[in-house]
């Protein structure tokens, strides 16, 4: 059986990519990287007086975008890789620092968005990105060399930012924007 794990938290970072228009159609691709402070902890299922943790602390993501640009906005999804930092620990109260296991660990990202142009080179936008990072098996020993072995790890992170970019270059034409 497996645990459930939520969290809120502030996400903020930066992102890099290059996108070409065809008529109303765009395509690109976009590096990103965040840095958050997920961080949920939840009873066992189980036992209520044992406690696991999950933390995410980064997230890596590069994907393919694919939208339609029309005036001044664009609505787009995307889709590619993700890779976080997570950290899983767990206690009891015999064990109050029973494992704590770091890794990164890739999976994928699906999303979508839309961004609106102001003036020549600034976009604002809002984004949706569901990250799934996969299930991992987590062993090892505890803080007392005692074996563990936790399964069903299963990590994904959803997220709506707002977003802010400078777009290169000069805008040719008020039928394109979006170049």
């Amino acid at each position: 059986e497996s645990e459930k794990f939520g969290s809120t938290a502030l996400i903020g970072g930066g992102h890099v990519g290059a996108q070409k228009q065809f008529g109303n159609l765009v395509a690109g691709v976009e590096l990103s990287y965040s840095g958050l402070g997920s961080d949920e902890t939840v009873a066992s299922l189980a036992s209520p007086t044992v406690t696991y943790a999950t933390k995410a602390s980064d997230l890596f993501m590069v994907a393919g975008r694919l939208g339609w640009a029309g005036d001044n906005y664009l609505l787009y999804v995307k889709d590619g890789y993700a890779n976080a930092e997570l950290e899983y620990s767990g206690s009891a109260p015999a064990l109050p620092d029973a494992f704590k296991q770091a890794k990164r660990q890739g999976g994928y990202v699906i999303g979508g968005g839309v961004a609106y142009l102001l003036g020549n080179n600034l976009m604002i936008g809002v984004e949706y990105n569901h990250v799934s990072l996969g299930e991992q098996t987590l062993s090892g020993t505890t803080s007392l060399s005692i074996p563990y072995m936790l399964t069903r790890a299963e990590t994904e992170i959803d997220t709506v930012m707002a977003r802010l970019s400078y777009k290169f270059g000069a805008r040719q034409e008020a039928a394109a924007p979006l170049k």
